[in-house]
């Protein structure tokens, strides 16, 4: 099993795209903290999500994830 710490280096493993710019991937993270009150982590991993557009989905376990808007949610039971 591999484990990565950088969403942005596991999709650049993937797609072959260039990792995120770290700073607009923090500000769209403390824009999501705000509206949404998830803690800081959750919200790396949901704007990492959003910043690949919309044809993506974030499978989680945590049903909180449903409060970020325009993030496609898909909660694991």
């Amino acid at each position: 099993m591999i484990a990565f710490s950088d969403a942005s280096a596991l999709i650049y493993l993937i797609e072959g795209a260039e990792p995120f710019a770290t700073r607009l991937r923090k500000e769209l993270a403390a824009a999501i903290r705000v509206r949404t009150g998830l803690k800081t982590p959750d919200t790396l991993q949901a704007a990492s999500c959003l910043q690949l557009g919309p044809d993506h989905l974030f499978l989680t376990g945590d049903a909180a994830f449903r409060r970020v808007a325009d993030l496609k949610v898909k909660v694991l039971a």
